[in-house]
């Protein structure tokens, strides 16, 4: 490594997350610092790496993602509990129902 060599000033103590630092769909578990040592053919380097390890918050999907699909799959099952003879009802239960899902599809998508 003669001819680029990059180190933590502070050692392993360089990054530190704030205990304010919070994200609404993750829990942050921790991080880790280090350095690598490439060969290139343009010549040796370090490299400092950070990584930061999250963990997904199932809670915000069951709110915003599962219930509300639970609820439209529900409400379009109503459609077999109509007469044969009231189609008109048949067919705007069926058209909400797909247009709510796909407003709640893009939505999730965002």
């Amino acid at each position: 490594m003669s001819d680029l060599k990059f180190r933590w000033h502070d050692g392993y103590n360089s990054v530190q997350l704030s205990p304010d630092v919070a994200l609404p769909e993750f829990n942050i578990l921790g991080h880790r610092q280090r350095i690598i040592e490439a060969s290139l053919s343009s010549g040796n380097y370090s490299r400092l790496l950070a990584d930061i390890q999250f963990d997904r918050a199932a809670g915000h999907y069951v709110i915003q993602v599962y219930l509300p699909t639970i609820l439209l799959v529900t409400m379009s099952w109503l459609v077999f509990w109509l007469r044969p003879e009231e189609v008109s009802a048949r067919v705007g239960l069926c058209a909400v129902s797909i247009l709510a899902l796909s407003t709640l599809m893009v939505s999730v998508n965002k």
